[in-house]
């Protein structure tokens, strides 16, 4: 990730992309940031972005911990050996 320093801080480096939205979600982006106080479409829409990577981060996260849980039990159940043999109950 490049960076840049302005007036002594560090700042990431953008790009500008062309972006086409329809209307109708134009207008909810509006009510978003007039509602939410964001001081831009721009912001808002930044800010939708890194959330949107951070939630697919966590479910990756999540996915990757029950993933390995599976593995952890099924090495448990590859090595559990009974130590007598089962006895049917009596009745």
């Amino acid at each position: 990730m490049r960076r840049a320093r302005v007036f002594g801080c560090e700042r990431m480096r953008t790009e500008q992309i062309l972006l086409k939205i329809p209307e109708n979600l134009l207008k909810k982006i509006d009510e978003f940031v007039l509602r939410e106080g964001y001081a831009s479409r721009q912001e808002f829409i930044r800010e939708a972005i890194r959330e949107r990577i951070r939630s697919t981060a966590r479910v990756e996260l999540v996915e990757e911990e029950i993933h390995a849980r599976r593995r952890r039990i099924s090495a448990e159940k590859l090595q559990f050996t009974p130590t007598s043999p089962v006895q049917p109950p009596e009745g």
